[in-house]
Order: C-alpha cells, then sequence, then structure tokens
C-alpha cells in the first residue's frame, strides 16, 4: 500500500501541472489549487515545495507551513536531503544554517519567478523544532537582501512553535 502511495505521489509530482480541488468543509465547499515542483538551490541540491492556495485568492498570506483556509501553504522539504528533496552528490548536503538559509534564498527566489503574486502579499515562516535555527537564518537573510534592494516581499515575521533555538 506504501509503496502504490509513493508510486502515485511520485507520477503525481511528475506531471508537474497545477490541480484544482474542491472539497466541503464545516465552512461550506472549499476551493483551491495545488502546484509543486523542485528548484535547483545549488548545482547537484534539488529542494521540493508544494503550494496549497485557497480560492478566491483576493490577498491571502502566504505562510510557510500552518493551516489553509485562512492562508495559503507552501510546504518545503528542507534541508536538501529531507523528504523529497535531494542531491546529486553526499557532498551538497549543507553542513550549517547558513547554507540552509541559502538554499531557502534560493528556492525563494526561484518560487516568486513562478507565483509572483506573492511578492506583495504578507509572507510568514512558521516552524518546530530544528526549524527554530533554520527560520532564524532564513528570516535574518530574507531581511538582509530586503533592505539591500535586492529582493521583492512583503515578510511579516516568524512563528516559532516548541523550536530548538540555542
Amino acid at each position: 500500500m506504501v509503496i502504490r502511495l509513493l508510486a502515485f505521489l511520485l507520477l503525481y509530482c511528475y506531471l508537474g501541472e497545477a490541480v484544482h480541488n474542491t472539497v466541503n468543509t464545516w465552512n461550506g465547499l472549499l476551493q483551491y489549487d495545488e502546484d509543486w515542483g523542485y528548484v535547483d538551490v545549488r548545482t547537484g541540491a534539488h529542494t521540493f515545495w508544494w503550494l496549497y492556495a485557497v480560492k478566491p485568492a483576493n490577498n491571502r498570506p502566504l505562510i510557510l507551513w500552518l493551516q489553509l483556509q485562512v492562508a495559503d501553504l507552501v510546504y518545503v522539504d528542507n534541508p536538501v536531503g529531507a523528504g523529497f528533496s535531494y542531491v546529486d552528490d553526499s557532498g551538497e548536503f549543507t553542513k550549517n544554517v547558513a547554507e540552509i538559509g541559502q538554499d531557502l534564498l534560493a528556492w525563494l527566489r526561484q518560487f516568486l519567478i513562478l507565483h509572483s503574486e506573492y511578492r506583495t502579499r504578507p509572507f510568514f515562516i512558521f516552524c518546530e523544532s530544528y526549524g527554530g535555527k533554520m527560520s532564524a537564518e532564513f528570516a535574518r537573510v530574507i531581511t538582509q537582501e530586503i533592505n539591500a534592494g535586492t529582493l521583492r516581499l512583503n515578510f511579516r515575521g516568524v512563528a516559532l512553535g516548541d523550536s530548538w533555538i540555542s
């Protein structure tokens, strides 16, 4: 059963087309789109992401990891080597949070090319556990790039849930 599910998910990802879905919720009918893909964050390092976007879009913020009905949601398998993200050679695994922050910045830049509507919407990073270290570094890098004028993004903050930050 697990092998069939994984095969289905891999085929689903391979097709690479956005999906339009409708589900019945307590609040009524909910329409949403899904999109996913890989971003080459460095030579030999590939990050997998999955976006859930509720319709109508309005000015719904984009949250990196949370719940669907109040915001659009994008999951990022991070660091490379986690989940469906992968490296071509074991030497490409990240070795510290600074490298992870740079990979996430590379992912974000390419994601915003594909989905430019999120440049102006509020952007939040949500995380837990070791994500506390990664999200803090990612937020630092984002803020640095925005202040330098090299990134246009409506970055609003970070939320940490039982995070490891020391």
